[in-house]
C-alpha cells in the first residue's frame, strides 16, 4: 500500500512538469496562427495641430458639471443648476446644501448642449504632442532682481527643466480639463488646464533640498506660465512669462 501512495504521489508532481502540449514529430508544424506581423513607427507629435473653433466650447460642455457625474458621466442640461452668484453648478439632487455655508443662488441652468467626455478626450489627444522640450526659457537676458539671495539656485533649476523631456502622462476631467506631463527623474511636471475661455500650461519644479526660501517657492507656486487663448492655432502658441522668486 505505502509502495502504492509513492507512485501515486511521483505520478501528481510529473503531472505539473510543464511540457508541450503535443509530442514534436514530423507531422506537425508551427505556425503563425495569428497573421503577419508589420512594424510601424510610433508617432510622439500630434496627429492634428490646428485648433478647432469650437474646441474650447467643446471643453466646456464636457467637462465635470456635478460631483456625482465622476469621470465619464454626464447629466442633461434638464438636471443641472447653477448659482447666480458665484457660477457654482450643481445636480438639482444634491443642490440642497447639507450645512448654511454651502448655499447657493441656484437657477436652471441656460446652457450649449452637453457632449460625451471621450469624444472631447479624442479630439484633446489629437492635438497633443506625446513628448517635447521646453524652448524660449532664456535667463540670459534676465538681470537678477536685488535682495534675492536664491537666484543662481533657483536658475538652475529653471535651466534644469529646459533641458529636461516632457512626457505625456495622463488627462483628469474635473470641473475643467487638464492634461499632465512629467519627465524620467520626477523633479519637473507641466500642466495643461484647459477652460471655456482659454488653455494655460504651468511648469512647476521641485528641488530636494533642505527647508528653506528655494523649496517653499517652488512648491507654492510655479515657475513659469504660456497662456493658449482662442486665437491661438495650436496648443503650443504662446508666450512664456518667468515667474520670479521674490
Amino acid at each position: 500500500d505505502r509502495d502504492d501512495k509513492v507512485e501515486e504521489s511521483s505520478a501528481i508532481v510529473q503531472s505539473l512538469v510543464p511540457r508541450p502540449l503535443a509530442p514534436a514529430s514530423d507531422e506537425i508544424s508551427i505556425t503563425r496562427s495569428f497573421g503577419s506581423y508589420k512594424s510601424n513607427n510610433l508617432r510622439l507629435d500630434p496627429v492634428k495641430k490646428e485648433i478647432s473653433k469650437d474646441f474650447f466650447c467643446c471643453a466646456h460642455r464636457s467637462a465635470r458639471k456635478c460631483s456625482t457625474e465622476g469621470l465619464e458621466k454626464i447629466l442633461p442640461n434638464s438636471s443641472l443648476l447653477i448659482c447666480k452668484d458665484c457660477g457654482h453648478t450643481s445636480s438639482i439632487a444634491i443642490a440642497t446644501p447639507p450645512r448654511k455655508f454651502e448655499e447657493h443662488n441656484f437657477v436652471p441652468i441656460d446652457d450649449d448642449e452637453r457632449i460625451e467626455p471621450a469624444e472631447f478626450q479624442k479630439k484633446l489627444l489629437d492635438l497633443l504632442p506625446m513628448s517635447f522640450k521646453l524652448k524660449g526659457l532664456d535667463l540670459d537676458s534676465y538681470s537678477p532682481p536685488p535682495d534675492i539671495k536664491i537666484w543662481e539656485e533657483w536658475k538652475s533649476v529653471v535651466q534644469r527643466c529646459c533641458r529636461t523631456e516632457f512626457r505625456f502622462m495622463r488627462i483628469k476631467r474635473s470641473r475643467s480639463w487638464t492634461v499632465f506631463y512629467g519627465t524620467a527623474d520626477g523633479n519637473s511636471r507641466l500642466e495643461l488646464r484647459i477652460s471655456r475661455k482659454n488653455a494655460v500650461w504651468l511648469l512647476f519644479a521641485k528641488e530636494h533640498t533642505k527647508r528653506g526660501k528655494l523649496r517653499d517657492t517652488l512648491n507654492n507656486r510655479p515657475i513659469a506660465k504660456m497662456k493658449v487663448d482662442k486665437s491661438a492655432s495650436t496648443l503650443t502658441d504662446g508666450e512664456w512669462q518667468i515667474c520670479l522668486p521674490v
